[in-house]
């Protein structure tokens, strides 16, 4: 078949053959692209517990969506080292970490105060509960000893729950750090619990 001289040029010329194939790169770059938010859009409408759990296994390849809190968590205790960088003086509060006063305030008491610190944390909310656990014990009565022992049961899960998603150890749950975390209903609450923890414990003879 005659394809003219025309044809034949385009054929031949190095510049065109380049640029198809630069054009055709192009294409299924977007492509991919576009099955990759595809992917995404459906893992986040069709399981919204699926995604949590993906997001949970695999944080660093959700790094600037839903694992971005996760990875710049884990970043801050990081950071902190061993002795951290000083009370004040951390850097990923600044803006790094969403909700850094909230459901991520243990990776922030990490990184001024390092692991260090976050042991003392820990040590402290064992004591508290080591005490709870002994007024529910000793209680007078099996109702003060039931409502102790809820309250200890309460305030464990939070701990353990909010602890646990700040290192990933298991999916996010939005759950705050006891006495700590920012919020004013919820110290209402704990420091209410306190009070009738306290009341069961002046009965005990």
């Amino acid at each position: 078949t005659d394809i003219g001289f025309e044809g034949l040029g385009i054929i031949c010329d190095p510049v065109y053959i380049s640029g198809k194939q630069s054009t055709d790169a192009k294409q299924s770059a977007e492509q991919t692209g576009d099955n990759a938010d595809e992917e995404h859009k459906n893992l986040g409408s069709g399981s919204f517990r699926l995604r949590r759990i993906m997001v949970w296994l695999h944080p660093e390849e959700y790094a600037d969506s839903w694992g971005y809190q996760t990875i710049q968590a884990l970043y801050a205790i990081g950071s902190g080292g061993f002795f951290g960088r000083g009370l004040g003086n951390s850097i990923q509060k600044l803006g790094s970490v969403p909700e850094a006063q909230n459901d991520m305030i243990f990776s922030i008491i990490c990184e001024e105060l390092g692991i260090f610190g976050g042991l003392i944390v820990l040590m402290l909310y064992a004591y508290l509960l080591y005490r709870l656990f002994v007024i529910a014990q000793n209680a007078p009565d099996m109702f003060g000893s039931l409502m102790v022992s809820g309250i200890f049961i309460h305030i464990a899960l939070q701990v353990i729950l909010n602890i646990a998603v700040v290192v990933n150890l298991m999916p996010n749950t939005g759950v705050t750090l006891p006495f700590i975390s920012y919020g004013g209903t919820s110290i209402v609450f704990l420091m209410a619990e306190m009070g009738l923890a306290l009341s069961v414990a002046r009965q005990i003879k």
